[in-house]
């Protein structure tokens, strides 16, 4: 029984031994090293400096606790710590700068080129514009235009002094004209210019060979009023010098008897233009247009007097023949087509 608790009062002791020494080599004698101080702020500007904060002892060690008695009276030795930090107290956390950003990695190398070794596709050439109907005018071609005519025109002269030349009323004469646009408005367009006729007749008078010419240069007036793009109504005026020559191959005269003279005319008509072929659904420039009109033609009337057409000093010079007055006047149309631009 001696041996027993001996060995157990030794078994103690060497707990005990144990236990100092290691709790000894964990701490300082008397306090554990404190991490080293926090960098002091940056002092103000002023002539003295404030002396940095003198950094809190770290806490020492806790007391190991005393041995718990057991049930046969002896006490046993207390366990050491599991491990030394949990005797020291937390560190304070150092305030200061945040630590530099790393360093950026190395940059990357692009990757090698691909090449295409087929040659590019060019692209479409674009589309020609369309080309106007009407490239070199931005005038309205249905109203405005230049116009040039040729056609017929005929009259019914019931004067008696055109029956010796003559043997029927009628007096055909060709029909030319060129007029320009000057005004337009909405439907109404006004347009002037210049026109040329000219026809003859001939008969025998008194059993002679006669004729009678009839030239008409004129200035032509006209207003229109458009229907349609293709059909235009219009009133026309035609003031005129009317150079009027007349002959008899007289067999008794020497020479041809004869007589030419200017008198002033004027004719007053009504007609219709149509454009068959933009009608038709075609567009070129030139249009083209067929027309007519009718009217009244007045020309001055004088008298005619034929004489010989003779050298003055033949016998011959003196004859003469009156065949009365002559106006050639009457009714008028005129067919005919145009062209406009």
């Amino acid at each position: 029984m001696r041996t027993s608790l001996f060995a157990l009062a030794m078994a103690a002791g060497s707990f005990a031994l144990i236990g100092s020494v290691a709790i000894g080599a964990t701490a300082a004698p008397g306090r554990v090293a404190a991490p080293p101080p926090a960098p002091a702020p940056t002092a103000a500007p002023s002539s003295t400096a404030t002396p940095a904060p003198t950094p809190a002892p770290a806490a020492t060690a806790a007391p190991a606790a005393s041995p718990a008695p057991t049930a046969s009276g002896t006490e046993v030795a207390p366990l050491p710590p599991a491990s030394a930090s949990a005797t020291v107290a937390p560190s304070a956390v150092p305030v200061g700068p945040p630590p530099p950003a790393a360093e950026s990695a190395a940059p990357v190398a692009a990757p090698p080129m691909a090449y295409n070794w087929n040659l590019p596709v060019p692209a479409p050439a674009p589309e020609a514009p369309a080309k106007p109907s009407q490239p070199w005018t931005t005038r309205d071609l249905s109203r405005n235009f230049w116009q040039l005519t040729l056609g017929v025109r005929n009259s019914w002269i019931t004067h008696e002094g055109f029956d010796p030349f003559a043997t029927t009323d009628s007096l055909t004469q060709v029909s030319i004209s060129g007029t320009r646009t000057l005004v337009v408005a909405g439907d109404v367009s006004l347009a002037a210019g210049l026109s040329l006729e000219g026809g003859s007749r001939s008969a025998t008078a008194r059993g002679a060979p006669s004729d009678i010419y009839v030239l008409r240069p004129g200035a032509v007036l006209e207003g229109r009023y458009h229907l349609h793009n293709n059909v235009y109504a219009s009133l026309k005026l035609v003031p005129h010098a009317a150079r009027v020559a007349a002959s008899i191959d007289e067999p008794s005269a020497a020479g041809t008897l004869e007589q030419v003279d200017w008198r002033f005319g004027m004719d007053a008509t009504a007609g219709v233009a149509w454009n068959f072929v933009r009608t038709l659904g075609a567009n070129p420039v030139p249009g083209w247009w067929l027309w007519t009109d009718f009217g009244y033609g007045f020309t001055q009337s004088k008298d005619i007097v034929l004489k010989a057409n003779a050298d003055e000093s033949s016998a011959g010079s003196r004859h003469q023949l009156s065949l009365g007055t002559l106006a050639v006047n009457g009714l008028l149309l005129r067919v005919g087509a145009a062209m406009t631009f």
